[in-house]
């Protein structure tokens, strides 16, 4: 089987979560799941903590400022702090 869309990923710590997909058009979709799926069960999203962003800005999630890197091949695999970028998933793992 060809997956012609990519799947919707979902990073969660405790109440803080990130849905992650490539079309914003999804994001929007998700996010109003959610907020539907919370209203029934007496919770609602903050519309201060609440953001859309593409990961290239870069944004800040539980302490951590996460951004997408380009890698390929005139690009390393590191951040420009000569970090590897999965320093920032190990730190996630460990909060």
């Amino acid at each position: 089987m060809v997956r012609t869309q990519p799947t919707l990923s979902v990073v969660r710590y405790a109440d803080d979560f990130l849905v992650i997909h490539l079309n914003k058009e999804i994001i929007e979709k998700a996010k109003k799941v959610v907020e539907k799926f919370l209203c029934q069960i007496g919770l609602y999203i903050k519309p201060s903590k609440t953001q859309t962003v593409h990961s290239t800005a870069g944004f800040d999630f539980l302490g951590v400022n996460i951004k997408h890197y380009k890698t390929g091949k005139y690009r390393s695999a590191k951040r420009t702090n000569g970090k590897p970028t999965g320093y920032v998933v190990l730190k996630l793992r460990r909060i």
